[in-house]
């Protein structure tokens, strides 16, 4: 039975001898509560556990006595406390009596006990970093059955990563918590970035202990955390975050402390310049550094990060070492560290220690170092910077490594091909279908994101949270809807109709998809097709969203104003405003309206730098100052400045618009007659069919699916990918080996097609810019493929294998474009550069109804559509030789205005790049079918 407890004028009470984080969370929790309810309410230490209308909160770790009083008096019983005992932050609350006791396994579980309550109550965790207002529940109650029971947390280590700081984050921490907002807010260092001190990061602990976090990589490119404000990890430990340091920084010791540091002691290089990272050379002088930093800081709650790269992000060995040099390297510098743990009085067998497999790191760890590193390592596995992930580990791997794996994911990043640091573009249905699956693999110990500048990303920010304390409820496929209208209802239901509401979470799902189509800092003028309507379809799209959110903006109340602009408006204003400047740009160099195209491109320029304006100067009497500041225009590489727009005389194209006004799009023929004029045959249900030469199908629109002989079978995957159409094969099929199977086992996907034109037919996939999970094979995630009759099942030809990467696959390299073309255009397909990937021919005997059936082999196949090209399309021959039709040619990161490309690869720095030139598709300008082609005719019955 459910018992109702009412928080106005309650008050908590914790041990004296509690943790320090309790009571941190009591006060907050009690302020909430105050500010709810509009009556006081306090939070104290005491041992009366006689009052009524209490709230009483203890942790096993620390508050025995009350535990026991409360268990001598019958309010919990043996059985309660067996539930979290030896538990990892788990809790139980219970009514007893007109007080609700809440009992932590340990401080964090007590902590999140304690949270439970202020998520009751409709406590947004945004109200300092978002605005968020305090909910109107005068009578905010929760209602207790028996006893609630919260499980530890389905990942150990949960954090985020304050990260690429500068412009946004620099700006506004110096504002309000540097020395003119705190009088004690100076720092140590006084070339720091200032303002990263106490008085921030006090709110960056609360923050991810109400989202129940517990780990942080404090921002590093400009501060020392530790030495910054001695009080920032005395305050973290206090309030219970367990804290690290990035896969470039080692033994709880900033990137940028060791030259600080080196300073203060007196070490220079023999020439009087400043001590170098070199371990080679100053080995002896970075132990000491380590040393003396782990002695001071071990008494805290740490996850000490080992290994050795090179300061910001490079590579540690000499250049002209190999590869067996730097294994040897990292190998020596590891169990140096390890010697220094022990000298610190830790035990190295039970003491939080990653290995950070960033980069380089990842071929050394598979080459030969993960034989040197120990059982009880946790090994830090990493996406590729754009949010797919790149190796999961083996049942050997996981047999072995006790210490579990974790991931280094990406919400943020600065870095090639381009970056992304500006608002939310990780739509969060595919950080749900990318971490269940590395969750599946046995990567549970340890999930830490990059997350920037935080601000702009506080809608992901919450699910990652959410996803990793329990992926069990947000890991469904459901879970991202729910998260969703969760997130809306408890930031602006007091303010908003329930219609609106609907509105508020469609747009939280909708601008990321979009956002994640092309990046906006990415787009260009020619990156969508203005010849075939493509780009006014990609900009109505945004226009339709940003009319939305202005149309609730002008109602907004504005008690809720701040926290809406920051959540809703402008992140769909600006991106809106930034595809307006672009596709006219592209109108305007087309020829196409040229001179209206030119004054909505320059407006909407105007615009840009009105909307950032308010944000730095103008939103909260100029709080988030810094946030407007941010490149996000015509991104080039990764490290492009603000690209400088030049309106000039179209000369590019000869071509006549008199037919087709500005804004008409020009459509493929979808007449039900026309299509089907020629067809004398029932068509099932379902069946695409072919006109001018093509079919194309969205992945969502098959026919049927079979499942595999284990049960796993192809499912939709809502609101997923470009164009929302999306299949993977569900559950991941985790050891499952593909050479040991026959395909025809596997599950498989059919989709219906009637076609006209018998021949030679081209079929071209389009499936989400996944990599391979399989370190022993990162060049291939393979599909099979066959065409069959539609009525008898009779194959037209043999099964066939093939692969969405290339035989050169390499994230940021440059002797392929498969992963550059992928993250930049969020697919895998047959592009100019790779023909050879996403394609296979078959012969079509005579015009009538086929199936296209297509099976998984290798797991993580995120499969988006499927097109088909008939006999005499006209074709393209790639730069690897395969013939590809002009009309499917897929998204290629290519400028036809320079008709160069400049792909950034890892070669030990980001600087490393290779140009090359790229033929004209037409005469004086481009052909981009950035989506290929549009979905046919699909007939239903």
């Amino acid at each position: 039975m459910l018992q109702k407890f009412e928080f106005a004028s309650s008050n908590l009470i914790y041990a004296p001898n509690e943790s320090k984080a309790v009571s941190h969370a009591a006060e907050n929790v009690a302020a909430d509560m105050t500010a709810v309810t509009k009556t006081q309410v306090l939070a104290k230490a005491s041992t009366d556990l006689t009052k009524s209308h209490v709230i009483i909160v203890a942790s096993l770790t620390n508050a025995q006595a009350i535990i026991a009083e409360l268990q001598a008096t019958g309010k919990i019983t043996a059985d309660d406390l067996a539930k979290i005992d030896g538990q990892w932050e788990s809790y139980i609350i219970k009514q007893v009596d007109n007080q609700l006791i809440i009992v932590g396994s340990d401080r964090r579980g007590a902590v999140y006990g304690l949270y439970r309550l202020s998520d009751e109550m409709g406590v947004s965790p945004w109200t300092f970093f978002g605005d968020a207002p305090m909910p109107k529940n005068p009578t905010a109650s929760i209602s207790v059955p028996e006893t609630i029971f919260q499980k530890s947390p389905s990942v150990k280590y949960r954090g985020i990563f304050l990260n690429d700081e500068a412009p946004a984050l620099t700006s506004f921490c110096e504002k309000n918590f540097g020395p003119e907002a705190f009088a004690d807010g100076a720092l140590q260092n006084p070339t720091a970035n200032k303002g990263f001190n106490h008085h921030f990061y006090t709110h960056i602990f609360d923050v991810i202990l109400r989202l129940k976090g517990n780990y942080l990589w404090p921002a590093m490119w400009g501060n020392a955390f530790w030495t910054d404000d001695p009080k920032n990890s005395e305050l973290a430990d206090e309030y219970g975050i367990v804290m690290g340091t990035t896969h470039q920084e080692f033994m709880v010791s900033s990137d940028m402390e060791f030259h600080w540091w080196a300073e203060q002691k007196g070490y220079t290089e023999p020439d009087g310049a400043p001590l170098k990272w070199d371990f080679y050379t100053n080995g002896e002088k970075m132990t000491e550094f380590w040393s003396e930093n782990v002695n001071a800081r071990s008494q805290n709650e740490n996850v000490y990060t080992l290994g050795i790269r090179g300061l910001g992000d490079s590579l540690a060995a000499p250049v002209g070492t190999t590869e067996a040099d730097n294994i040897k390297l990292v190998s020596d510098v590891f169990q140096s560290q390890r010697k220094i743990l022990e000298n610190a009085g830790l035990n190295v067998s039970q003491t939080p220690q990653v290995l950070a497999l960033y980069k380089e790191v990842e071929n050394y760890y598979y080459h030969g170092l993960n034989k040197e590193i120990p059982a009880e390592v946790t090994i830090l596995l990493s996406d590729d910077n754009h949010g797919n992930l790149r190796t999961l580990p083996t049942k050997a791997m996981r047999d072995f490594q006790t210490g579990g794996f974790g991931m280094y994911y990406h919400f943020d990043y600065h870095g090639g091909p381009r970056d992304f640091r500006w608002v939310n573009t990780s739509p969060i249905e595919k950080t749900r279908e990318q971490m269940l699956m590395a969750y599946n693999y046995g990567v549970q110990d340890l999930w830490i994101v990059n997350v920037g500048d935080l601000m702009p990303l506080q809608y992901p920010i919450e699910h990652w949270f959410k996803l990793g304390y329990d992926i069990d409820h947000y890991g469904t496929i459901e879970g991202t809807a729910d998260f969703a209208k969760e997130f809306t209802a408890r930031e602006f239901t007091d303010y908003f109709a329930a219609d609106d509401l609907q509105k508020i979470t469609h747009v939280l799902a909708e601008y990321p998809r979009l956002n994640a189509v092309r990046k906006p800092e990415w787009l260009g003028f020619d990156d969508f097709n203005v010849l075939d309507g493509e780009a006014q379809t990609y900009l109505e799209s945004w226009q339709q969203l940003d009319t939305l959110v202005t149309q609730l903006l002008d109602h907004c109340p504005s008690e809720v104003h701040d926290s809406f602009y920051q959540f809703v408006y402008y992140p769909v204003h600006a991106c809106a405003n930034v595809a307006k400047i672009m596709i006219n740009l592209g109108y305007q160099k087309n020829g196409i309206d040229p001179e209206n195209s030119e004054k909505r491109a320059r407006k909407a320029l105007a615009e840009d730098t009105a909307i950032n304006d308010y944000l730095n100067y103008g939103l909260h009497d100029g709080k988030y100052y810094g946030y407007g500041m941010e490149f996000h225009l015509g991104q080039t590489t990764w490290h492009s400045p603000l690209e400088q727009f030049e309106f000039k005389p179209s000369n590019m194209l000869d071509f006549s618009f008199a037919d087709k006004p500005m804004g008409q799009k020009v459509e493929i023929k979808k007449q039900t007659a026309a299509v089907l004029a020629d067809i004398n045959t029932d068509l099932p249900d379902k069946t695409a069919i072919e006109n001018d030469g093509v079919i194309s199908i969205l992945a969502t629109d098959f026919a049927a699916t079979k499942p595999a002989k284990n049960g796993a079978t192809w499912t939709i995957l809502p609101n997923y990918g470009r164009e929302k159409s999306a299949l993977k094969v569900q559950p991941d099929q985790v050891d499952v080996h593909p050479t040991t199977i026959d395909v025809r086992d596997n599950a498989y996907v059919d989709f219906n097609i009637y076609v006209k034109t018998a021949g030679t037919a081209t079929i071209v996939t389009q499936f989400a810019p996944s990599t391979s999970p399989v370190n022993s094979d990162l060049t291939h995630l393979r599909y099979a493929i066959q065409l069959v009759e539609a009525t008898n099942e009779t194959p037209l030809d043999d099964v066939q294998v093939v692969n969405i990467l290339s035989d050169d696959f390499m994230i940021m390299n440059g002797s392929g474009y498969t992963w550059s073309d992928g993250v930049d255009t969020a697919v895998h397909t047959a592009t100019i550069r790779n023909g050879n990937i996403c394609l296979s021919h078959h012969e079509i005997p005579t015009s009538g109804t086929y199936k296209i059936r297509i099976y998984m082999v290798d797991d993580g196949l995120v499969l988006q559509k499927v097109q088909l090209a008939t006999f005499g399309q006209p074709t393209i021959t790639a730069e690897d030789g395969g013939e590809v039709p002009l009309v499917l040619v897929g998204p290629t990161d290519w400028s036809g205005d320079n008709s160069i490309v400049d792909v950034m690869f890892q070669a030990g720095t980001h600087g490393a790049k290779e140009e090359y030139d790229v033929p004209k598709l037409a005469k004086g300008g481009t052909i981009q079918n950035y989506l290929g082609a549009k979905p046919s005719y699909l007939y239903r019955k």
